[in-house]
């Protein structure tokens, strides 16, 4: 089949990269390219929702562990308000409208929860609350793993360099769980550093997830994303 499909494409007239690709799709019933990657947008989706449920039911229960180990109120009231707020932003992440934004937002999240319990927290109640801090740096190691199939090398690393000198800078900032990826754009700014371009990490703020799709297309994946919304409020 595949060798009469080649044959029979070197007979067509001239076509564009793009025609040739549609022709090709209604022959074999293979997604586009473009097609593939507006599933590429809706996996991303599911991972983040995946991973979100799983970041609030292992939260949640090393919160809970430290409350049963701990007959402290102030600690009680504290890892209760901590899972109240990561769950409210969790919920958040996973409402929005931009798969490749939220799993941004999602790893900025984890990444600075996990520095504001290890460099703050950690000094108030101490050892007390280490379980929850070591659940957070797996659950880091794990995000990344989720992220890492959506980005360059390159923005990957730019990443990784943002949130350190970030943390670096705000060792003692708290509510980090309702900051988002694009703050950090004014905190670029500040630093006057040129992190903007075309392939940077900040690229992806303005990038169409439904770009170049055929319209038919692009009105079924929008209707799809607006049903998965309204499942998630």
């Amino acid at each position: 089949m595949a060798l009469f499909l080649s044959i029979g494409i070197l007979f067509l007239p001239a076509l564009s990269h793009a025609q040739l690709n549609k022709v090709k799709s209604k022959l074999t019933g293979e997604p586009t390219s473009k097609e593939k990657q507006a599933l590429s947008h809706e996996q991303i989706r599911h991972e983040v929702m995946r991973f979100g449920d799983e970041y609030i039911l292992r939260l949640s229960n090393a919160l809970k562990d430290i409350i049963e180990l701990n007959d402290d109120p102030e600690i009680e009231k504290w890892a209760k308000r901590m899972m109240l707020s990561n769950g409210t932003s969790v919920f958040q992440i996973g409402a929005g409208d931009r798969p490749h934004i939220n799993v941004l937002d999602m790893l900025v999240m984890v990444t600075l929860t996990r520095a504001e319990f290890a460099n703050y927290w950690m000094g108030v109640y101490g050892e007390d609350i280490q379980p929850a801090v070591d659940v957070l740096e797996l659950l880091e190691a794990d995000i990344w793993e989720v992220v890492r199939p959506a980005l360059t090398d390159e923005q990957a690393s730019q990443l990784k360099n943002l949130l350190s000198k970030w943390i670096a800078e705000n060792p003692n900032i708290r509510q980090t769980s309702f900051i988002r990826f694009r703050e950090f754009t004014s905190f670029m700014e500040q630093k006057e550093e040129s992190s903007q371009g075309p392939g940077s990490i900040f690229s992806l703020l303005y990038l169409d997830p439904l770009a170049g799709l055929d319209p038919t297309v692009r009105v079924i994946e929008e209707s799809k994303l607006f049903g998965e919304r309204l499942l998630t409020s």
